[in-house]
């Protein structure tokens, strides 16, 4: 179990523990919330550290640098993608042809900085005793969200995000997910924990849905924009609940 955590872990960071192949790291899909649960607390406890001698809205700046810095910008490059290919105008082929385009568009660029301000913003206004917990768990709802989406769809032919999908179709992985998570939020969120959950499906249903009018399927830049997107609405509603 450990070596498939470390595994996961080396996948959705930059951080080095053990490197195994695609295949491996998509057989251990359902650690991914345990996972986030790990990068959130690196984030949450720096965080904490220099809220006690910098201005929150500083301190906001840096942790969202930093967690992108960790993350390797993976997810954050998807999110770009996603909105490039959506704003695309043609068929499915040309949509998805635009989302591998190394080049960023104005919709991908537009969305970088809203998701940043957003982000800054956001974690800034949280207080001092829901931030630790607020950042934790958004870490962990993104990342159970990438197997909600890889569970509800089909994938783009040939997409990285295959191996993946084909993994959660096992109802005992879904069902161990889906535990840990519902079990953690309601236990340290209560019922605005059950609400981010809601939330966070419905998010994940509309991102599905716009992958499928659009690309005719989810891809690995899909399940990055699902992650990306799902952090930063769980984060809201910590903000207004």
């Amino acid at each position: 179990m450990f070596d498939a955590i470390s595994s996961v872990f080396s996948f959705l960071t930059i951080i080095p523990t053990k490197t195994q192949k695609l295949e491996y790291i998509a057989q251990n899909i359902h650690f991914f919330p345990i996972v986030g649960i790990g990068i959130g607390l690196i984030i949450s406890f720096i965080n904490f550290v220099f809220l006690l001698a910098l201005h929150s809205l500083l301190v906001s700046l840096f942790v969202v640098v930093l967690l992108m810095i960790i993350t390797g910008l993976h997810h954050l490059d998807g999110l770009i993608d996603f909105a490039d290919g959506i704003m695309t105008k043609g068929n499915n082929k040309k949509k998805i042809q635009s989302m591998k385009d190394t080049s960023i568009g104005s919709a991908g660029a537009s969305i970088l900085i809203l998701y940043i301000v957003s982000m800054i913003l956001i974690i800034s206004m949280l207080n001092e005793f829901i931030v630790f917990k607020a950042i934790i768990l958004s870490e962990m709802i993104s990342k159970f969200s990438m197997i909600l989406q890889a569970r509800l769809n089909p994938a783009i032919s040939s997409s990285i995000s295959y191996p993946f999908i084909k993994q959660i179709k096992h109802n005992n992985k879904m069902i161990f997910s889906t535990f840990i998570v519902v079990t953690i939020f309601v236990m340290f969120a209560g019922i605005t924990g059950l609400l981010i959950i809601v939330i966070a499906f419905i998010a994940v249903l509309i991102i599905g849905l716009m992958s499928r009018i659009n690309f005719g399927g989810i891809s690995g830049d899909v399940l990055g924009a699902t992650n990306e997107l799902t952090r930063l609405i769980s984060l809201f509603v910590f903000v207004v609940v």
